[in-house]
């Protein structure tokens, strides 16, 4: 009988459906990993939610992350209150759940729109988006949660190479913003949940930077070489 680990819940914040395809992808990496580190079936449940209702969520083991991402398209709204709502509820979010919880940040890259919505600035979302950056950090300062830097990495690569914006739209920003987001939570999310030695296997699997690089320069690689 094939040994199976107890059950993973990533639990997302994340309203827009624009947003699930990098956590998806999140979850697809963090089961591969898992399972290459340890031999063992790991299940890594997604649970994209519009809302966290803790109540829903205890006692699973698992993590919290929370997408910023809906936060961009606001930019109308009052920052004050923006920020001090996400104060208030990252403070209960933290102090009422024993697991990790993870806030992501925005990717700074806001093409031009040639037909943009009433209201909708260039300058005005990415004066938003550098805001809620900003914020992610404070929050984690506040209240020890853990910041994945999705925007630090990916202007590392740059948008024109991953071919995606703040949005994370296209296959490749999807992925590869999903690998961010699985070695964030393999590097602080998962000490309870899985046994140390394998979690080291599937850190050292990953790669961190040079890893993730190394798989872009596959791609890219593979997709020069593949036929027309």
């Amino acid at each position: 009988m094939t040994e199976v680990e107890p059950r993973i819940d990533l639990d997302v914040l994340a309203p827009l459906s624009a947003e699930h395809p990098p956590f998806q992808a999140a979850a697809r990496h963090l089961s591969q990993l898992l399972g290459a580190a340890s031999g063992v079936n790991h299940q890594i449940r997604l649970n994209l939610r519009k809302s966290l209702e803790l109540r829903e969520i205890a006692g699973e083991p698992g993590v919290i992350i929370i997408s910023l991402l809906n936060e961009a398209g606001r930019a109308h709204a009052d920052w004050a209150a923006v920020a001090a709502r996400w104060r208030r509820q990252a403070a209960v979010l933290v102090a009422e759940t024993s697991r990790p919880v993870f806030f992501c940040t925005v990717f700074r890259n806001v093409p031009a729109v040639e037909s943009a919505p009433p209201g909708w600035t260039r300058d005005g979302v990415l004066e938003r988006i550098r805001r809620l950056n900003l914020l992610a950090a404070e929050l984690s300062q506040a209240t020890g949660a853990n910041v994945i830097d999705i925007d630090r990495t990916l202007a590392h690569f740059g948008a024109h190479l991953v071919t995606t914006d703040y949005t994370l739209k296209g296959r490749l920003g999807a992925e590869v913003a999903g690998d961010i987001i699985a070695a964030a939570v393999l590097g602080a999310g998962l000490d309870d949940l899985v046994a140390e030695d394998r979690l080291e296997r599937a850190r050292q699997l990953h790669g961190g930077l040079d890893g993730l690089t190394r798989r872009l320069q596959q791609h890219f690689a593979s997709t020069r070489t593949a036929p027309a």
